[in-house]
């Protein structure tokens, strides 16, 4: 199992509607958006991975009609990555409001946090 699938498994106990970088039109609230961001790459020399982890940054992005429930939800969520055995998983930095003015979706709210996700391979 990569670290995508086993992310997936998490975010799904919290919410089952998440997806990797974008939501189609007109999906349910509250839902989850994540983004792979890069990563620290673990290379030798002559180009073989070193050891079986991988590492991601992972942005994780909820999205939610009302601020104080999208705080809320990511932050069982960062509960839920850094507890996780599968995983090991520390936040880069605090959450960040982000908000959604344009298009048919206009109004909602999100919170948005970056993570440093390390898994074997």
């Amino acid at each position: 199992m990569n670290l995508e699938t086993k992310l997936v498994a998490i975010l799904n106990a919290h919410c089952p509607r998440n997806f990797p970088v974008t939501a189609e039109f007109g999906t349910q609230l509250p839902y989850v958006i994540w983004q792979r961001a890069g990563g620290k790459a673990s290379r030798t020399l002559d180009k073989k991975p070193v050891g079986n982890l991988q590492n991601r940054r992972i942005a994780v992005t909820v999205w939610d009609s009302h601020p104080i429930r999208a705080a809320q939800l990511l932050q069982q969520i960062e509960a839920a990555l850094t507890t996780a055995s599968a995983i090991q998983c520390t936040p880069l930095e605090e959450a960040t409001d982000v908000y959604d003015d344009g298009g048919t979706d206009a109004g909602i709210f999100g919170m948005q946090q970056t993570f440093s996700v390390w898994a074997k391979r």
